[in-house]
């Protein structure tokens, strides 16, 4: 299960998520509940009861350090091109990877044909390689609906909060769609958009599609990555999150 919150809106139940993905080593796998939080359950064995560990949780989440904004330039010519023309590639910018891919993987025209991330100087996004369904719209680096709507996937390394976007060469009747779990975003004109701070763990994808018009260039998108706080806060957090979602149904009492 996937867990999206706000900074200053905590989620009891998320707390593993977050902490677990987001404040881990890059590169670690995850803890079991009982290692991230075996220091705060060895003091709820001592008597420090369930409220007071989700009054830590709440502290933690609202004083989570965030690391300086990250923003990946998808219109960094000289970055990309040596890398682009294929279906899916990685991009590292201060430690923190994204993966983005091109959606769907392949079109029948027939023959078979496959979609790759393309960037020009004047745009990022999809082409159909080698199609003759719509080979002007699908040689100019868009992300749009030439042979069949398309759409890019991006997953991350590591546990982050999306800031916003940048997309250009939006005409009137241009229209896109970002999808972030269970969020959707309409975006309708050209610059940057906020994206919520909505925490994204390590793994899970976020999307930008075509909707509707002729189509449009994805410039950027900016993140920041949680920095290790306060251990002990965090671990007693983690407990209190592990605790509830252990006991979700039956009623814990609070002492």
């Amino acid at each position: 299960m996937t867990f999206y919150l706000q900074p200053g809106a905590p989620d009891a139940y998320a707390l593993n998520d977050l902490i677990c993905s987001a404040f881990e080593p890059k590169g670690a796998a995850a803890k079991p509940i009982e290692r991230c939080a075996e220091p705060a359950l060895k003091l709820c064995g001592k008597g420090i009861c369930v409220r007071t560990l989700l009054a830590l949780a709440v502290l933690s989440i609202s004083s989570i350090a965030l690391a300086a904004p990250i923003t990946f330039n998808l219109r960094d010519t000289t970055t990309i091109e040596p890398i682009d023309d294929v279906n899916s590639f990685s991009l590292t910018q201060d430690s923190l990877t994204a993966t983005l891919s091109a959606e769907p993987a392949t079109f029948n025209e027939p023959p078979l044909r496959n979609l790759v991330l393309n960037v020009t100087t004047s745009s990022f996004g999809v082409n159909v390689d080698g199609t003759t369904c719509a080979p002007a719209a699908e040689n100019s680096a868009q992300i749009d609906g030439g042979c069949i709507p398309e759409s890019i996937d991006i997953f991350f390394d590591h546990g982050v909060f999306l800031n916003s976007l940048r997309v250009s060469s939006f005409g009137s009747t241009d229209e896109a769609l970002v999808t972030i779990g269970a969020t959707t975003i309409d975006i309708l004109s050209t610059g940057a958009h906020l994206l919520g701070d909505t925490f994204l763990a390590k793994g899970d994808p976020w999307s930008i599609a075509f909707v509707a018009g002729n189509g449009f260039s994805f410039d950027n998108f900016t993140v920041t990555v949680p920095e290790p706080g306060t251990l002990a806060l965090l671990c007693a957090a983690l407990a209190a999150g592990g605790l509830l979602r252990g006991k979700r149904t039956q009623r814990l009492p609070l002492h």
